[in-house]
């Protein structure tokens, strides 16, 4: 990681869940903004609360499909680099499929609302997972 990056990881470490700012899907919205300088998010609006994520991530068909839109590409979670989308299957956040940002080839930021901001082995999103690439890399 980059100083900057690392930086950045570390200090979202701990924070708690909140729509709009933490949750999943913000983290690597914000994670990769910091990460690469662009907003993939192109959505027309944000969200803060769980019926606003649901508006936009129905509008955009899912974030993985959205990104695959976009030229994302996806890939075996064992392939991870920083700054993949890893792409958990998941109910636990009310149906979404769950995100997180890869910070090296063995391990990844997500969020829930139970855990709130974690750094976590590739290992512990098994079952499913997968990553996405972006164009370029």
């Amino acid at each position: 990681m980059t100083r900057d990056f690392a930086s950045w990881v570390h200090a979202h470490l701990g924070m708690p869940f909140l729509w709009g700012t933490t949750d999943c899907a913000s983290l690597v919205r914000f994670g990769l903004l910091e990460l690469q300088g662009r907003d993939w998010w192109d959505w027309s609006r944000w969200y803060s609360t769980a019926r606003g994520a649901l508006r936009c991530h129905e509008a955009a068909k899912g974030a993985p499909a959205y990104l695959q839109g976009c030229g994302w590409v996806k890939g075996r979670l064992s392939a991870a680099q920083r700054g993949d989308v890893v792409v958990i299957p998941t109910t636990e956040m009310c149906g979404f499929t769950g995100l997180g940002l890869s910070t090296s080839p063995r391990r990844f930021l997500s969020s829930s609302v139970a855990s709130g901001v974690v750094l976590a082995g590739l290992v512990e999103a098994a079952g499913g997972a997968y990553t996405l690439r972006g164009p370029g890399r």
